[in-house]
């Protein structure tokens, strides 16, 4: 029997433009970003137009890919996001002159002309409108990355399930009151990407205000009055601020920042071998042509599984009495690792007499045949006493060598690390203590044979 499936293509598509309204200089480009989804089931063409303009004679326009490349069309793939720029040449002109303009999307692969959902717009077909001023004030935001490896740069790797979160500094770079946006493209299908303003979700825009502020050394803040932050045009304007009100020490002039936070969760169905690279930009809500504010993250997942001895590099040497008490020692194995690790310990064989006993106060273990087996979190400190016992009845100074291993259970050999022991055994201290003396030894033989001679001349 053979058995067909059959499935109808699906065209389907979706139009965002997180920034619609964008403020340029005189003989400038302002870009406006559209974000398209191909919400269908087939790979699809879309032409882009400008179909009508308020400004005459009207400003010029083009639609640009990421790199740069002037197109009319694009083939956007099933499922795929896609982000391209309206731009609009500013000429000259006075203050505010604008132009609203109406750039039609049109999937060519549709031939649905229908208005089901009585829009005025047919259904395979997709209108926004943008609005383009000239202005000669400065528009723009910089940001500044926290926990990465430079300022503007970073790589993680990640298990699935992963997270980690970094700090994001941004500045109103331009010359006014502003409103900042945040666009982020990459790792789709991979992870998640959040970003929060103390603690809550942003969504939409945020506004930046220019100039300096009064940054509170010791709490790492800046200084508010009346729940909003003392701000000055020039540091020396913020300088007075403090000498004012008494700020001086602890107290610092800085250009005024807004500290926001990104966490990046990988999805627990990512397999290792994945990755990619996400950008983040803040842009002018005025002035989106201007990307100076981005950061670049690169993210790997893998899953990995390290140990390390915290004494590790040196060999472990310890001394013992004999006839006195066992000797215990504490060692610790960090999971340096990415993820939860359940960890084998053990011991050499023993040897001689000698024997080791391994045991951990950490409750997430069990010890079976003279080995443990702990679970241990990632970046946690497992604990481990090795308890050290000499042969029974030992009398002659004796050495001792044994190895105590650590390994992932599910890597074994692929990831064991090892701490060298010696253990130095030595008869008591005494007079009567003969046994450890070979001259003492000789001695107590000689005053023997010779108390034997004696006794036998006085029998004769």
């Amino acid at each position: 029997m053979v058995l067909r499936v059959t499935v109808g293509e699906i065209h389907d598509f979706e139009v965002m433009t997180p920034a619609t309204e964008q403020t340029g200089r005189s003989l400038t480009d302002v870009s406006f970003p559209i974000e398209v989804s191909n919400l269908g089931n087939v790979r699809d063409r879309m032409a882009f137009s400008v179909v009508d303009q308020s400004e005459s004679p009207e400003w010029d326009t083009a639609f640009e890919d990421e790199n740069g490349m002037k197109f009319t069309e694009i083939i956007l793939d099933p499922q795929t996001v896609t982000l391209v720029y309206l731009v609009v040449s500013i000429p000259e002109g006075e203050e505010l002159d604008n132009t609203l303009l109406t750039v039609r999307v049109r999937n060519k692969d549709d031939t649905n002309t229908q208005d089901l959902d009585n829009n005025g717009i047919p259904d395979n077909q997709r209108e926004v409108d943008f609005l383009a001023i000239l202005s000669d004030r400065n528009f723009a935001m910089g940001m500044r990355l926290v926990g990465g490896e430079t300022d503007k740069t970073s790589s993680q790797i990640l298990p699935p399930n992963g997270e980690i979160t970094y700090g994001l500094w941004v500045k109103n770079t331009g010359d006014g009151r502003d409103d900042a946006v945040f666009t982020m493209n990459g790792l789709e299908g991979i992870a998640t990407r959040s970003l929060t303003l103390n603690g809550l979700p942003v969504d939409g825009e945020i506004e930046i205000l220019p100039g300096y502020g009064i940054w509170d050394i010791a709490n790492e803040t800046y200084v508010l009055e009346d729940g909003a932050p003392l701000l000055g045009d020039s540091k020396s304007i913020v300088e007075n601020m403090k000498l004012n009100r008494g700020l001086m020490i602890g107290y610092d002039a800085k250009p005024y920042e807004i500290y926001f936070e990104l966490t990046i969760r990988v999805s627990p169905g990512a397999e290792t071998g994945q990755g990619g690279l996400l950008e983040v930009v803040v842009t002018s809500v005025s002035n989106a042509a201007n990307r100076t504010g981005m950061v670049s993250l690169m993210l790997d997942v893998s899953i990995i599984q390290d140990l390390e001895f915290i004494e590790a590099g040196a060999r472990q040497e310890l001394d013992l009495v004999f006839g006195g008490e066992a000797i215990e020692h504490e060692i610790s194995i960090v999971n340096t690792g990415n993820v939860q690790t359940e960890i084998r310990v053990f011991t050499s064989e023993n040897l001689r007499g000698w024997s080791v006993v391994l045991n951990s106060d950490d409750g997430d273990c069990t010890f079976e045949q003279n080995e443990l087996t702990c679970m241990v979190e990632e970046g946690e400190r497992l604990y481990v006493n090795a308890t050290i016992r000499a042969p029974y009845g030992a009398e002659l100074s004796d050495t001792y060598k044994f190895t105590l291993s650590a390994e992932p259970t599910d890597t074994g050999v692929l990831d064991r690390q090892n701490l060298q022991f010696v253990v130095q055994g030595e008869p008591a201290e005494g007079v009567l203590d003969l046994a450890g003396n070979t001259t003492l030894q000789a001695i107590g033989a000689t005053a023997i044979v010779v108390l034997l001679l004696l006794f036998l001349i006085r029998r004769d």
